[in-house]
């Protein structure tokens, strides 16, 4: 098969047993067919056996032929299942002394001579775990081999239900059960219908997977990295066992989430080699990842990575343990915000950077990520390729500091009068993110450090007051009548943190009510409020130009 070949159709699932060698790939998970699913399986094919024509059709196989045995991309449950129905088969034969209709069995679809090897080799391998097992016990057709895991009491129970279905298919035919069960075996190889779509590599059939499956892609992606490394690892002394156990570790570092894990192999790969694609990702490592030592050096690179990602999105994480609160606020801040785009930058600032520098790295992150929150217009494949292209460079030793970096992002940093003329029109929908401004802005008005660095005042006691009332009346806000009440009731000039009590007590009121509430207020900028003698369209654009002052002093473009 060439590199670009792609062969399909529709044909028996046994006739793919018999025409091809085939393996279950190292990733692809055990078998994992209870007795809820056997019993489905066999209903599903007795009814079509019965019927006429004898036609079921079972779905779709992927394969990859870029070896002597075809990988089993999709379907391997299906594939194995089957195995099990024609060795059960094969041994009601042996059971009752049909010894030639037995071994033909066993030869064209489950154990076949091969010359070069001078030996029998089964037809079917499955994965490491379970492939001793399955080849000792259905294959050769010894009772006595020992389950060491928990998928081989699963084989061995299926094996059993479909040795009582053969069974019981020969009881019911009586005298002429042979020719029935010679039936059951054209059936297997001519009607039981998959379609089979056969392409070159594993890559190619990851594109076919994703097309025609619904798990989608981020697990087949996660799966066929781990085939690809756990393939290259075996071909040395302990490599295998090595990267399992390092992918493991890095995999547990992430909870297990298959969908973050992928998101973390993209963003620490465009860390090292720069922005990529996950539709990308698989044939970039495979490119640059290509013997068993550089498997097994990237696997331990994974491992290291993964708990610095962890970190990245947890302020609670162990790794910050002696950073300081103000590093805490920072990562606390960056993930209630949303600001992810930054991480593979930040992944090589963990990594290179002395700690004081990644402390300042971090604070710069916060203050960068905010005016692009605010400025927008920067596509999101833009930003990142400037972050992956920063991280290069403190990768490759040519940044060493936080003071270097903002030269190579220029392009996505907003200057302070783009951030000040977006910051005095902004709307603020979304409550976490006023209330984070207005906390922020409250301290800068105040002349505190590092006026950013409080993402998470208590909700309980602060809570974001909307002056103009979503649900104000005409009555009472008489300047805001028809559309205008919508234009300016989520623009931040219009909002105010006010204790709970206070702001449940005043709730949808007028301002002659709320006026004296605010101005008592012991928050400055929520004070200043209270000294205005009416709240107006105006009035609330006047006041989003002085929070856009103090803005750009709180989130500085460099420090």
């Amino acid at each position: 098969m060439t590199s670009s070949s792609i062969d399909f159709g529709l044909a028996g699932i046994g006739a793919q047993l018999k025409q091809r060698l085939l393996k279950v790939p190292l990733y692809q998970r055990s078998y994992a067919w209870e007795k809820d699913q056997v019993d489905e399986f066999c209903g599903d094919v007795r009814n079509a056996f019965n019927s006429e024509p004898r036609e079921h059709f079972m779905g779709t196989i992927v394969l990859s032929e870029d070896d002597s045995r075809a990988t089993i991309i999709d379907g391997q449950q299906r594939l194995a299942t089957t195995a099990l129905l024609l060795a059960a088969l094969r041994d009601h034969y042996r059971e009752h002394h049909e010894t030639n209709r037995a071994d033909s069995i066993n030869r064209e679809f489950l154990n076949s001579y091969s010359d070069d090897e001078d030996d029998f080799i089964p037809r079917l391998t499955l994965n490491s775990e379970d492939d001793e097992f399955f080849r000792q016990f259905v294959i050769e057709g010894s009772p006595e081999v020992a389950a060491t895991r928990a998928s081989h009491p699963l084989i061995a129970a299926a094996y059993q239900q479909l040795r009582k279905f053969v069974a019981d298919e020969a009881v019911n035919a009586g005298s002429s059960w042979v020719q029935r069960l010679i039936a059951w075996r054209k059936f297997i190889e001519e009607g039981l219908n998959v379609i089979y779509v056969s392409v070159a590599t594993e890559s190619d059939a990851f594109l076919i997977f994703e097309t025609l499956n619904d798990r989608g892609a981020k697990l087949t992606l996660a799966d066929l990295l781990k085939s690809y490394l756990f393939g290259r690892a075996s071909s040395t002394a302990g490599g295998l066992d090595q990267v399992r156990e390092r992918w493991l570790l890095a995999l547990g570092a992430l909870e297990t989430d298959q969908d973050l894990f992928i998101t973390f192999l993209r963003q620490y790969w465009s860390s090292m080699y720069g922005a990529t694609r996950e539709r990308d990702l698989y044939r970039k490592i495979k490119e640059e990842v290509v013997s068993a030592a550089q498997a097994i050096s990237f696997s331990g690179d994974l491992e290291k990575a993964s708990t610095l990602y962890a970190a990245l999105r947890d302020p609670g994480h162990s790794y910050w343990q002696g950073w300081g609160t103000e590093t805490k606020a920072n990562i606390e801040t960056l993930n209630r915000l949303g600001l992810e785009q930054n991480r593979p930058l930040l992944l090589a600032v963990l990594q290179h950077f002395r700690r004081s520098e990644a402390q300042k790295a971090l604070r710069l992150a916060v203050n960068w990520g905010v005016r692009g929150l605010v400025v927008g217009g920067i596509g999101g494949g833009t930003a990142e390729k400037a972050y992956c292209e920063a991280a290069i460079s403190i990768r490759k030793g040519t940044t060493k500091l936080s003071s270097e970096l903002l030269p190579s992002l220029a392009a996505i940093v907003a200057t302070d009068e783009e951030f000040a003329s977006a910051f005095a029109t902004i709307r603020v929908p979304k409550t976490n993110i006023g209330r984070y401004y207005l906390v922020a802005l409250e301290r800068e008005s105040r002349g505190e450090a590092e006026p950013e660095l409080v993402p998470n005042a208590d909700e309980n006691a602060v809570n974001l007051e909307h002056v103009l009332p979503k649900r104000a009346t005409a009555s009472d806000w008489p300047k805001f009548a028809g559309d205008l009440r919508a234009e300016w009731v989520d623009r931040l000039g219009n909002h105010s943190l006010l204790k709970k009590t206070e702001n449940d007590a005043i709730g949808n009121k007028s301002f002659s009510v709320k006026k004296p509430v605010l101005l008592a207020s012991s928050l400055n900028l929520t004070e200043e409020i209270g000294r205005e003698t009416d709240w107006t369209p105006k009035t609330i654009a006047e006041r989003q130009l002085r929070l856009a002052d103090l803005a750009v002093r709180v989130w500085k473009r460099s420090l």
